[in-house]
């Protein structure tokens, strides 16, 4: 999780890109910018601290406490705070590659859909192009976490696949200008 202090870090050290970028409506359903949402995943597992992170790092306020200081992304994110579909931006020298599908440990087929279904429509009215949907899964975790990045792969049509690239971050990172 990147505050202010990790961006610094990561520009500092040369760091071209960054890649811990939550939407927390993932994590807490009914999130919004006026509701901090049930604290419960697109699964319907209930959360801890952790879900408070998520929430205060990528969401709607400005932080202030050392350790969620997120003024350099709040200054710089289109969105305000991030969503399913916000796009990759810039902090100073960094590109922020928001996992605006979220982890696969979190979010359902269904996220993931509606963020490739969005970003298709955006394509084809010309009006995003690249248009990048980012999601993984947390290394440790186990095969159940993997089992929807399977899955919303093999949900792609063969009429989507025209629209689909398949990047590394490393690699979609150095698209953006």
């Amino acid at each position: 999780m990147a505050n202010d202090d990790v961006f610094e870090a990561l520009i500092k050290t040369g760091f071209s890109y960054d890649s811990t970028a939550a939407p927390p409506e993932v994590l807490s359903q009914g999130f919004s910018s006026t509701n901090l949402g049930s604290k419960i995943d697109d699964y319907g597992e209930n959360h801890n601290e952790f879900t408070d992170y998520i929430i205060k790092m990528w969401g709607t306020e400005t932080q202030t406490e050392s350790f969620l200081k997120n003024s350099l992304f709040k200054k710089n994110c289109p969105d305000s705070y991030i969503t399913k579909f916000t796009q990759p931006f810039k902090i100073k020298s960094l590109i922020e590659m928001p996992n605006n599908a979220s982890m696969s440990d979190y979010a359902s087929v269904t996220t993931m859909r509606t963020v490739l279904e969005k970003g298709i429509a955006e394509i084809k009215a010309g009006r995003n192009k690249p248009y990048f949907l980012n999601t993984g899964f947390h290394q440790e975790g186990d095969i159940s976490n993997k089992i929807p990045i399977y899955d919303f792969i093999n949900s792609i049509t063969k009429e989507e696949m025209e629209f689909v690239e398949f990047k590394t971050v490393n690699e979609a990172s150095r698209m953006i200008v």
